[in-house]
């Protein structure tokens, strides 16, 4: 008996003495990966600290050709310059796409959701795309079948992952080949269609696409970070990407990006008839793209909208208005003239019956409590965060009113 409890006493100083190594081990790797994370964080910080350093002269080359293509010059002078402002255009695209995985890298790759109109968006696309086909007799054609272009999301990174597939597509296409990009309205959100008859794929290289440096064919001088960003982008907009591709035959990408509309729709709509039927609301707003949403959302839900360009003239429809002419007003914090704050301010202070109970809402992309607090003290009811969700903007203007009788 006294020998089994000497074996069992033994047992457990070793599983005790295994269990403080393991700690000790954990304690080391953990130890280990916070220095990793610091030079890693050190590196990503260096890396974007030289991106001022690096892009600045380069620009200042870019301009400079610019400036000497102007100038009456022999014509191999000029196609001298020509290739210089080439280079220097392609060694910006490949600084910028150094800083852009440096951040990502680094944890600060966030969203900067705006309202925007995709048509629009499609049109700045294809500025870049339409001169490269040419430039390459590739027969580029896009097509947007019918569906709600007002969306709210991040349209550079949009833009920026466009650009890159449909750059990759014309650049590995021979000439005299065929490009097709289309964007149609999918249950999940909008699907973004990109198809090329060029050099295609192999399945060694569509294994590891998304990997940073990947390229198949190194000749082509790019930075090789290009799919990578653009895989980053598009997960950090919750959306997917697909491609398909075979050699001599051709790719085929599918994005899927889940980007909200922009509008009210009749989903968003309760109870019976207009939400806002015949209040009249004035609205602060100096981007006409907001402005152009924002209107259409209060008009499409029953209220009369009318647009102030900037502070000013918001301060001075509501003084020179009737008493109780406005049932709520919309302002932009940051207005040109007058921000949507000095406006709240200074109607507070007003003579007259309704200038001190009127809804007063704050729209800002600021959205930390301190800009809150700022709204507030200045006067205004409610601060709400750009892009502003429409069926909560409807249901704060009815709270709103209804507080007020």
């Amino acid at each position: 008996m006294y020998m089994n409890e000497r074996i069992a006493m033994k047992d457990n100083e070793e599983t005790l003495r295994k269990i403080s190594q393991l700690k000790k081990e954990h304690a080391l790797m953990n130890e280990e990966l916070k220095k990793e994370q610091k030079k890693n964080e050190a590196k990503s910080n260096y890396i974007a600290s030289l991106n001022h350093e690096l892009r600045t002269p380069v620009n200042a080359i870019a301009k400079l050709c610019e400036k000497l293509k102007e100038e009456e010059l022999p014509d191999k002078n000029k196609a001298d310059i020509e290739q210089i402002h080439s280079c220097a255009i392609h060694l910006t695209d490949i600084i910028n796409d150094v800083l852009d995985l440096s951040q990502i890298e680094a944890g600060k790759n966030k969203l900067n959701e705006v309202f925007f109109d995709l048509r629009d968006l499609i049109k700045e696309v294809n500025d870049i795309i339409i001169p490269l086909a040419e430039n390459k007799t590739i027969d580029y054609r896009y097509k947007i079948y019918p569906l709600d272009p007002l969306r709210i999301g991040d349209t550079l990174k949009i833009k920026q992952v466009l650009i890159n597939i449909l750059g990759n597509a014309i650049k590995y296409s021979r000439e005299n080949g065929r490009v097709r990009f289309s964007v149609r309205e999918k249950e999940e959100g909008l699907l973004f269609l990109i198809a090329d008859n060029g050099i295609g794929m192999s399945e060694e290289t569509l294994s590891s696409l998304f990997e940073a440096y990947q390229q198949e064919n190194k000749s082509e001088g790019s930075s090789g970070l290009g799919l990578c960003i653009s895989k980053h982008h598009i997960d950090l907009m919750k959306g997917s990407i697909k491609i398909r591709s075979k050699r001599s035959i051709g790719t085929l990408v599918r994005i899927l990006l889940p980007l909200r509309k922009a509008k009210g729709s009749g989903n968003e709509k309760q109870g019976n008839g207009l939400k806002l039927d015949g209040m009249r609301i004035l609205v602060g707003e100096d981007v006409v793209i907001n402005a152009k949403i924002l209107m259409h959302l209060l008009e499409e839900n029953g209220a009369k909208a009318e647009l102030a360009e900037n502070g000013k003239i918001a301060l001075e429809m509501f003084e020179e208005s009737r008493e109780d002419y406005y049932d709520c007003l919309i302002l932009d914090v940051c207005m040109p003239v007058l921000s949507g704050r000095q406006v709240a301010s200074k109607i507070r202070l007003m003579e007259r019956s309704d200038a001190r109970k009127i809804p007063i809402i704050a729209l800002s992309a600021d959205c930390f409590r301190e800009d809150e607090e700022k709204s507030i003290a200045s006067g205004m009811d409610l601060h709400l965060c750009k892009p502003v969700d429409p069926q909560k903007l409807i249901t704060s203007i009815q709270n709103l009113k209804s507080r007020d009788g």
